[in-house]
């Protein structure tokens, strides 16, 4: 058979040379909304909507904030849900149009909780809504994990995927700061644009579905070396060798 090795750094740099930039922009697009929805859902359901208001003993001595422990047992179990919601779609539907709508659903889902809540809804609907949610994040969470290990090649997966986490850490981390201080309303605005932003990244995200690890980066070479790109050169600037195996 013939095997193709890419001689090509794995140097961060690399991500913004032509052959990989768009694919990357995308990437950290998709990466972005699933830090900040993610754990903007969490963060969200823990200290919005169902966190009461202070409480106060007999002494009149403040206690702090009370959970609703039972309902926040309920949306964590979303968890498991939500795994096996990717299990199901990811290699049925596909890796996009399982990322499109975990990442659709997630926002069509909080926008819903923070709705809801606003308007003193039951506890009931409240956690059945934010269950929805958590599972919609967690089901598109896993699917973006496995379409960025296989879109990237070999040589430049490790860097890619890691500046990519560090993209979804740092969105992460901005999120506590925008949920916890601005009106649900605000935060219902914010995660829509957020989720939106995933939909459309992972929409035009290659299909790796079917393709083997390592293969796509390859596949894309041979069509592209066909029709060349819009400045007549290759899509793939790599030198590239053959090696026969028996």
């Amino acid at each position: 058979c013939l095997l193709e090795e890419e001689k090509e750094s794995s140097d961060i740099c690399e991500l913004f040379k032509p052959k990989w930039r768009k694919l990357t922009f995308l990437i950290w697009g998709v990466w972005i909304s699933f830090g900040f929805g993610y754990y903007g859902t969490i963060i969200l359901s823990t200290t919005r909507v169902f966190q009461s208001n202070e409480s106060t003993n007999d002494d009149a001595v403040t206690t702090g904030p009370e959970f609703n422990y039972g309902a926040l047992f309920v949306t964590s179990t979303a968890e498991i849900a939500g795994v096996l919601l990717s299990i199901l779609t990811v290699d049925s539907w596909g890796r996009v149009p399982s990322q499109v709508l975990g990442y659709a659903g997630g926002g069509i889902s909080v926008f819903l909780m923070c709705t809801l809540s606003e308007n003193g809804a039951p506890v009931a609907i409240l956690t059945l809504v934010a269950f929805i949610a958590r599972t919609f994040e967690m089901s598109a969470s896993c699917v973006t994990w496995i379409s960025t290990a296989e879109i990237y090649s070999t040589e430049i997966r490790s860097t890619g995927h890691s500046v990519a986490n560090v993209m979804c850490r740092l969105s992460a981390f901005c999120c506590p700061f925008v949920v916890e201080n601005a009106s649900l309303r605000m935060v219902a605005f914010i995660m829509v644009l957020v989720h939106l932003l995933g939909v459309i990244s992972g929409a035009f995200l290659p299909e790796t579905k079917d393709v083997a690890l390592g293969k796509f980066a390859k596949a894309e070479f041979q069509k592209k070396s066909k029709s060349g790109n819009s400045a007549g050169e290759p899509f793939f600037e790599a030198q590239t060798t053959y090696a026969i195996i028996e």
